[in-house]
């Protein structure tokens, strides 16, 4: 079984260097503890159970926390444990070494006791850059996914459903713009919230998400109920493209880059999420309106199937199947997005890590080529496997388009 869906992986077009780069990138973003680190990855200390997987932090510790700092001076390879497993490489990105600081590659190095090998050498601070690389791998696919995730829920899911009822001549009641316009009302809220206070937290975001989603769904649901507006949102997304796109998308985010003072993973992804949506938005208008065209949707609508229907069975899955090649795409100018942002010295916070944060400190000491050839070669590798998986996809569906033609 296995092998026969790897065999049907290479034969879409997928060589074993995709799918190594693939599986590389896949535990490099969840499993990155289990590489490098300081902190155990599971361990029994007196009787007691802890774990560092998820969390780097030693809040809620108990007795771990304590002795930690009273007799190990914060040196997690002091303590006398009675069961632990460690990471591969017990490098630290967030561990400071002054001492050490712009150490080249491959330089042995000694502190409290514990030998470390600086395989891609360390940074101003002495930040070891071998574990920077795999964080920063970690952070910048987190990033880009939840920002592709955000783009889908504000650009894919709205616009779909509104391209698909004008391409068949629906039109909305009054009660559905209502809601449409409470969603729009709740949406500035939550932007505006942002630009005054500087942030927001995670609970909060996902709580307008989820509101926003929910009135989006009562205008689907009453969209028949009262009296019809002529007035189509279809119109409205074209215009809205069209006023978007005449400016950069940096320019943007350079924008709201200064106005965010402490912008951490989920901000920036929030941000490139709603400012992605609006390419998101095109693509799918585009896409619908080619599959609400097709003969067996429209054979559907003579024979009385409902909207909702349509748009579960056949609308949705081909529209997303559709823009699985732009989404690929999307994550390669995310990354590079994120790493100009942060060699231009905005972006996230100074304490996250990011490949882009390397190649901006090369710039104060530009012999430390390692700064720029490690970080450098991790985005190439991210851009390139992602550029290369979305062009085999764009190709998959161009040839199954000519086969259905043909038929």
């Amino acid at each position: 079984m296995k092998i026969n869906f790897f065999n049907s992986i290479r034969s879409r077009g997928f060589n074993n260097s995709i799918i190594f780069s693939v599986i590389v990138l896949f535990v490099c973003s969840f499993f990155a503890r289990c590489i490098t680190g300081s902190r155990p990855i599971l361990c029994k200390y007196k009787s007691e159970y802890y774990s560092f997987f998820f969390a780097s932090s030693i809040k809620n510790k108990g007795l771990l926390k304590q002795d930690l700092q009273l007799i190990a001076n914060n040196n997690f390879h002091k303590l006398d444990y009675d069961f632990v497993i460690w990471p591969i490489f017990s490098n630290d990105p967030y561990e400071l070494n002054l001492s050490h600081a712009w150490t080249k590659p491959f330089t042995i190095i000694e502190k409290d006791g514990l030998k470390k090998n600086l395989y891609f050498g360390s940074n101003d601070v002495g930040r070891d850059i071998f574990s920077g690389c795999i964080y920063g791998l970690q952070n910048g696919m987190i990033l880009s996914l939840f920002a592709i995730f955000i783009s889908l829920l504000f650009g894919f899911i709205p616009t779909v459903i509104l391209s698909y009822l004008h391409s068949i001549d629906r039109k909305y009641s009054l009660i559905s713009w209502i809601f449409i316009f409470l969603a729009a009302l709740v949406f500035a809220y939550t932007l505006a919230f942002i630009l005054e206070f500087k942030t927001i937290s995670a609970p909060a975001l996902i709580y307008c998400v989820c509101i926003i989603l929910l009135l989006n769904f009562l205008a689907f649901r009453y969209r028949n109920k009262g009296r019809n507006l002529n007035f189509t949102f279809d119109r409205f997304i074209l215009y809205f493209l069209i006023l978007f796109q005449s400016i950069p998308l940096l320019i943007y985010f350079l924008v709201l880059s200064q106005i965010i003072i402490k912008p951490n993973i989920i901000m920036i992804g929030f941000m490139i999420g709603i400012l992605y949506a609006p390419i998101i938005m095109k693509y799918t208008r585009y896409f619908t309106w080619n599959r609400s065209q097709e003969n067996f949707i429209q054979s559907k609508i003579a024979l009385g199937f409902s909207d909702s229907n349509i748009l579960r069975t056949c609308i949705i899955p081909n529209v997303l199947k559709d823009l699985f090649p732009i989404l690929a795409f999307g994550i390669c100018n995310i990354v590079l997005l994120e790493a100009s942002l942060r060699f231009l010295g905005l972006g996230m916070a100074i304490e996250e890590i990011s490949l882009g944060a390397f190649l901006h400190q090369s710039r104060s000491f530009p012999q430390a080529w390692w700064l720029i050839i490690f970080p450098g070669l991790c985005i190439y590798f991210i851009t390139y496997t992602f550029y290369r998986i979305g062009e085999i996809l764009s190709q998959d569906l161009n040839l199954q388009s000519m086969n259905s033609i043909e038929n």
